[in-house]
């Protein structure tokens, strides 16, 4: 019977133990938050191929507002936006997804420049991408496309 609560008082010790760090750590979480991230599908695309440049901006914003990267050297074949909004601790939780598809008609090296969010005289900003294009530019490509879908005759 004694070993009973001496387990009690070890598994109670472990559960206030582990509530502690995860409560810290949600904590440091908020503060650190990164209210934008950006990722692309390839870093390595051949001209014409269509690769994805997907957006999130999420965190408790009361005036935000959005600098887009320029993207004229891409062209834009679709986008897709999605919005959503959630209450904690009677704040505003706003999380917006806008996926970019893209393409590239001409070989080169291409940086999209990062995005930029600035609200409350604070600007945060996502990272820069590289993307490398390779292979002969549309235009070339298109020209040697009738005798590819002809074929040879043998």
């Amino acid at each position: 019977m004694s070993k009973l609560p001496k387990l009690f008082f070890i598994i109670l010790g472990v559960f206030v133990f582990l509530g502690f760090f995860h409560r810290n750590s949600e904590n440091k979480n908020e503060n650190d938050l990164k209210p934008i991230k950006v990722e692309i599908s390839k870093n390595k695309v051949a001209t014409g191929e269509i690769f994805s440049y997907l957006i999130t901006i999420e965190g408790k914003f009361e005036n935000p507002k959005l600098q887009m990267p320029d993207l004229d050297q891409f062209k834009v074949v679709s986008t897709k936006k999605t919005k959503s909004f959630s209450y904690q601790k009677d704040k505003l939780k706003t999380t917006v997804t806008i996926t970019y598809f893209l393409f590239c008609p001409k070989p080169g090296s291409f940086t999209i420049e990062p995005v930029k969010l600035i609200d409350n005289n604070k600007t945060h900003q996502s990272k820069s991408f590289k993307i490398i294009v390779t292979g002969k530019s549309l235009k070339k490509k298109r020209k040697i496309v009738p005798y590819i879908e002809g074929g040879t005759k043998i």
